[in-house]
């Protein structure tokens, strides 16, 4: 009997990681450019944090906002979010190879405004 009621445990788990990753690939709100990118939930709650910011965004508050979106809070390892950031360069690039994730170590990532500019141009053509 411990057998089966392990067995149903492992289903369970192996359910709910599906679920879980499925949500993550999920795009959190449809935004069209969004969709051209084929970006993840988390890499669209990173693209936003750096289309609002008049400033660089430090990796600690991307985190926060990457468990926020998705109901996380063990928080994000640091190198998961640069993780991300690479991610988003390469699909940036695909998109318009003058688009560009700037990074000014130590404080945090940021677009230009002419990266800015570039890329809402991108989203909405």
């Amino acid at each position: 009997m411990d057998t089966t009621q392990d067995m149903r445990d492992e289903m369970d788990e192996e359910r709910e990681t599906i679920r879980q990753l499925r949500e993550e690939l999920s795009p959190s709100r449809v935004i069209p450019g969004y969709l051209k990118l084929k970006i993840t939930r988390s890499e669209g709650t990173i693209l936003d944090a750096l289309r609002k910011a008049t400033a660089p965004v430090s990796i600690s508050r991307l985190r926060y906002r990457v468990d926020a979106v998705n109901k996380r809070f063990d928080g994000a390892d640091i190198g998961s979010i640069r993780v991300f950031v690479r991610r988003l360069r390469v699909k940036l690039r695909a998109l318009n190879p003058s688009v560009e994730i700037s990074v000014h170590y130590g404080v945090g990532y940021y677009l230009t405004p002419e990266n800015a500019t570039r890329l809402e141009t991108a989203l909405t053509t």
